[in-house]
């Protein structure tokens, strides 16, 4: 899976520059359409996804959580506002989502009045028509910017599956994803509140590539769960549903 982020723009990530914005773009007033406000109060932000959450009883899910609790101890992370642990997982396929809903795009077969439970039950009953995807392996791969674990397929055959999981997602969602072949797999421990300066953001980028070879760097593989299709009301709940004709 291609590395998109290099030092260059991973500063420009954290300070803003070039973005033309006066702040990073998941933060808004209250009724903005953010996900989190300007003091990192999570906001209502309705929608639904894809996703594998991360096995609380695994190595991986402790080697995140001891991650997470030292990325919220750096000098620095003020500019963060952070993920409830129970959060922890990697996403597959992003579904709809926003506050107008639609922001990251229209399925191309619902009326674009449908509602986020009318699309949803829709997805329901298309999912249940088919056998549960999942089953992929997966290993971190960096710590470009202090709030998000990049992930990659263990092997060339998890890539295939995954790739071949995304395209059938997309069939069966009809939202049509540009990104199909250089989606990054992550799993993100906190959002960005405000931009920082450039010194600052490199202190960040530096505690962060520490703390990753700390407890990340040299974690085994790790078999990830079943697809679960989830609805949420905001970043801190994502709420699986459960397909009845799997047993």
């Amino acid at each position: 899976m291609k590395n998109n982020t290099t030092p260059s723009n991973a500063l420009a990530l954290l300070t803003g520059e070039g973005s033309g914005l006066d702040h990073p773009p998941a933060i808004s007033s209250i009724g903005g359409g953010g996900k989190f406000d300007h003091n990192g109060d999570v906001l209502h932000h309705p929608g639904n996804t894809f996703i594998c959450h991360i096995d609380p009883q695994s190595a991986f899910y402790q080697c995140l959580s001891d991650m997470h609790d030292a990325l919220r101890a750096l000098p620095g992370a003020g500019c963060l506002t952070f993920l409830p642990k129970s959060s922890f997982h990697m996403t597959i396929f992003c579904g709809i989502s926003g506050n107008p809903l639609g922001v990251d795009g229209w399925p191309d077969d619902i009326p674009r009045d449908a509602t986020l439970e009318t699309i949803s039950g829709i997805w329901r009953d298309r999912l249940s028509r088919i056998d549960e995807l999942g089953g992929f392996t997966v290993m971190p791969d960096c710590m470009p910017v202090p709030y998000s674990l990049y992930m990659k397929p263990a092997t060339k055959a998890d890539a295939r599956s995954l790739l071949d999981t995304r395209k059938q997602l997309e069939d069966i969602t009809g939202l049509v994803r540009e990104d199909m072949q250089s989606y990054q797999f992550h799993v993100t421990f906190a959002y960005l509140v405000k931009w920082i300066n450039a010194d600052e953001a490199k202190d960040l980028l530096v505690s962060a590539q520490r703390l990753f070879n700390e407890h990340l760097a040299n974690t085994s593989p790790v078999t990830l769960g079943p697809v679960e299709f989830c609805t949420f009301e905001t970043m801190h709940k994502f709420t699986p549903y459960v397909n009845p004709g799997v047993a």
